[in-house]
């Protein structure tokens, strides 16, 4: 079943609000924010397939959130972006993945997450039932928003043949759409499977318990004052123990906090809802309470000091705006999305 959504043909006091009903009619329940909404325009080619749904999505920059109320009533599925032009940032259970043009990241819809996609961004998406998912994949919950390795192996290529095979999927005859289709999973499962999970050794409530504390922690990182005792009593744990059990993921309890805050800035900084903020407005609004060790810490973790940071992606952004970024047919692909079929209306 094919759907199209743009807003080329809807009024530009209308735009924005056609978008986010399209967005939380392709994919799940969702918030979504952009900074001119007036002057917002997007698209969405949406199949929805036997095993999985694929769309091809460009448009102007935006936020998407699905916050623990969506989590909580909505459907459970893992989705999957390949990021097809400029650079988008995925943040889910305080973790935080960086998305180039070639790059990609699994999230999960049963928790919130937020994705931060630039101007003129363009993605590849594709949607699984989640017990399918994880039947196949059954680390995929530790293996959301978190880099992927794409220069090597399956990584590679993904990148280079998942917006092909998917589209190769519109032409390949009904009795092999089904082999066909098995072939994408196990591709981008082979691909996420090359990921470090260090968390296989943990037992299954000490995962949970792990979940349940991360998720503590993205809720309140904005409150200057969540420390270990926290999150502790929030899980009915003590602090050695809590401790001990994020030690076995190779983490702790004030280094997750400090990780999942740097995380949520990063993703600020690149945000251009935020752009008329200064670094510091943003710090402070995640809960950081000591710029300067901040600013070291971020360096740290990014290579970058933060204005740095948000300097860079500035300029990556308009370089790529000028026609000189991309990456793997990137803009090909955009501009095939763009051009191959009449724009239509929601079709119910």
């Amino acid at each position: 079943m094919e759907q199209k959504f743009s807003t080329q043909d809807i009024r530009p006091n209308d735009r924005f609000s056609y978008w986010r009903e399209a967005v939380c009619y392709s994919y799940v329940q969702l918030e979504c924010d952009t900074t001119n909404p007036q002057k917002f325009h997007g698209q969405i080619d949406l199949k929805r397939r036997a095993l999985f749904s694929s769309s091809f999505v460009s448009g102007s920059n935006q936020t998407v959130s699905r916050n623990q109320i969506h989590a909580e009533h909505g459907g459970e599925t893992f989705l999957f972006s390949l990021q097809l032009r400029n650079t988008g940032f995925l943040e889910q259970s305080g973790r935080l993945a960086q998305l180039p043009p070639g790059g990609f990241g699994l999230y999960s819809s049963a928790g919130p997450y937020r994705l931060t996609l630039p101007d003129d961004f363009a993605q590849l998406v594709l949607q699984f039932p989640r017990q399918d998912f994880i039947a196949r994949l059954p680390a995929a919950e530790w293996l959301t928003a978190k880099t992927a390795p794409t220069g090597l192996g399956f990584g590679n290529l993904l990148c280079e043949l998942l917006p092909q095979l998917v589209r190769a999927l519109d032409t390949t005859p009904d009795n092999a759409q089904e082999a066909s289709q098995n072939a994408i999973i196990d591709l981008v499962v082979a691909s996420l499977s090359t990921m470090n999970h260090g968390s296989y050794h943990l037992q299954s409530h000490e995962k949970l318990i792990l979940l349940r504390a991360r998720a503590y922690i993205a809720k309140n990182l904005t409150k200057p004052e969540l420390n270990r005792e926290d999150v502790a009593a929030n899980v009915g744990l003590s602090v050695r123990r809590l401790n001990e059990i994020f030690q076995s993921d190779g983490s702790s309890i004030s280094r997750e906090i400090m990780t999942s805050r740097l995380n949520r800035i990063a993703a600020d900084l690149a945000n251009s809802h935020y752009a008329q903020l200064s670094v510091s407005q943003i710090a402070f609004a995640c809960g950081i309470a000591n710029f300067q060790s901040f600013s070291r810490a971020f360096k740290r973790q990014f290579d970058h000091n933060p204005s740095e940071f948000r300097s860079e992606l500035v300029a990556k952004a308009r370089q790529n705006g000028s026609g000189h970024g991309g990456a793997h047919d990137a803009g090909r692909l955009t501009d095939d999305l763009r051009t191959k079929a009449p724009v239509l209306r929601e079709l119910a």
